[in-house]
């Protein structure tokens, strides 16, 4: 029992964090306001290094009888979202402390958010998956309603929450299906079920489509995309943030989980369709985010466009596929948060920006922060040598080799019109006259804005060691 205890310490960790964080909040926060902020960051910190380094090589446990899976993958993934999130809780303290709100909340919501990410990724059954999946959810719901003064925010979270909701009644009865199918809820016992040879029942077929509807809308995907622009225009930036960036990873790991680990041996019945659905999201969210004028909806539609990229890659058979897909993954989360953290930057220098005609002459007024602009944009338009670059390269050698020629030209076109909306913003720094001139200050926001676009510039020049690292995870 010690033993299996000791396999799940980042779970046990990240509870008694929550707990001391409410702690601290109770006894504390009124001598000290930003022991919160210390006391999340101190753990985040401390549940990184020791996924860092205490990590065994190769690891694979099944434990509690099969409910909990430990792999070499699952802490690699907990490692990648606990740095994203010590990430955004950092930048998210220097906006909660600029308009003044408390943050005990946010960073307890934080927590478990990452929380719901751990149990999400080791589990070994259908109700432990929706445990931690649910997690995730209802944490995003209240982080999408947190600014309680702002009506667009409530009305995104009402939205988000009704869709969300009947996406789990969905995935719910998708199980349920599965489980009248085969008898188990297990993962390992349900895949070899289906890998034993024989054909798929009817009402396998069926619960694998609700399930499907539920992969669709968690990524925010073509048709279930509704929730994505109003979402991240009512929320506050490090939701946002939090929305393009470790929710994609988490989505992400929804999707292996259930599809290409439970129910690889039915990829016929599941590859085409979202091989559809992610081609229908490159095309739909890019030639709609032509047509944005507001920054966060801009950034949501083009949020679709590179959703159809991953999909695409994960519906691909063999390994390249799966590994493009998780670089592309990884990748769109940095280059997300750091086009949140600029925002974020620019908001406390007093620069409130709602719409692309609010970077008007950014240059003029903060020319650092208009290059890490410069930076993130093109990385995020694909130009080389930036690391998004690469993301979409891997995408178009894994179709090449797949035989997908016409597909790999529809990628390379969806990218040249994501690039006409990107550089547009870069037009409006650069090209246009400066709509107000706020005189540059020096705070901890602008590090980060600025360390997170250098990175996307350095690991584009030097992408072998991130490449490998990403290349070598292996559910």
């Amino acid at each position: 029992m010690l033993e299996e205890l000791l396999l799940i310490y980042p779970e046990l960790t990240l509870i008694f964090a929550i707990c001391a964080v409410l702690v601290a909040d109770m006894t504390l926060a009124k001598r000290l306001p930003a022991i919160n902020y210390y006391v999340s960051f101190v753990f985040l910190l401390y549940i990184g290094y020791c996924l860092a380094h205490r990590t065994p090589v190769n690891v694979h446990e099944n434990i509690f009888n099969g409910a909990i899976n430990v792999t070499s993958y699952s802490q690699i993934m907990k490692f990648i979202a606990t740095i994203l999130m010590l990430a955004i809780t950092v930048q998210s303290k220097l906006y909660l402390g600029y308009i003044k709100k408390a943050g005990c909340e946010f960073y307890v919501l934080c927590l478990i958010n990452l929380l719901g990410i751990f149990v999400m990724v080791s589990a070994g059954n259908f109700l432990v998956l929706y445990l931690g999946l649910e997690l995730v959810a209802l944490t995003l719901y209240t982080l999408v309603a947190f600014d309680r003064e702002a009506p667009q925010s409530s009305e995104a979270a009402m939205k988000f929450y009704v869709l969300g909701a009947v996406a789990s009644g969905f995935l719910l009865y998708g199980i349920s299906l599965i489980y009248g199918a085969t008898g188990s809820i297990n993962f390992a016992e349900v895949s070899l079920f289906y890998g034993s040879g024989s054909p798929p029942q009817l009402l396998s077929i069926v619960g694998l489509m609700f399930i499907l509807v539920s992969v669709i809308f968690k990524f925010g995907a073509f048709p279930m995309f509704q929730w994505v622009p109003d979402t991240y225009e009512g929320s506050m930036l490090p939701v946002g943030m939090i929305l393009s960036s470790i929710s994609k990873v988490a989505s992400f790991i929804f999707f292996v989980i259930l599809l290409r680990n439970i129910f690889e041996a039915l990829d016929f019945y599941w590859m085409s369709t979202m091989f559809v659905v992610g081609l229908s999201s490159l095309i739909y969210g890019n030639v709609v985010a032509l047509r944005q004028t507001n920054i966060k909806r801009l950034v949501a539609y083009s949020t679709i466009g590179h959703v159809g990229f991953i999909l695409i890659a994960l519906s691909l058979y063999g390994d390249s596929g799966f590994s493009s897909a998780l670089f592309y993954t990884v990748t769109y989360a940095l280059m997300a948060f750091a086009l949140f953290a600029i925002l974020i930057a620019l908001y406390i220098q007093g620069i409130k920006v709602n719409s692309i005609n609010d970077l008007k002459g950014l240059h003029a007024s903060q020319p650092i922060l208009a290059m890490m602009m410069l930076l993130t944009i093109f990385s995020m338009a694909g130009i080389p040598p930036f690391i998004g670059f690469h993301a979409k390269l891997f995408v178009l050698q894994a179709l090449l080799e797949a035989d997908y020629l016409m597909v790999a030209i529809t990628c390379v076109l969806m990218s040249l019109i994501a690039a006409y909306y990107y550089l547009k913003i870069i037009w409006f720094i650069y090209f246009e006259s400066c709509k107000h001139y706020v005189k540059p200050k020096r705070n901890a926001a602008n590090i980060l804005a600025i360390t997170s676009s250098v990175g996307l510039l350095l690991i584009g020049v030097f992408p072998a060691a991130w490449t490998q690292f990403l290349f070598s995870i292996n559910p």
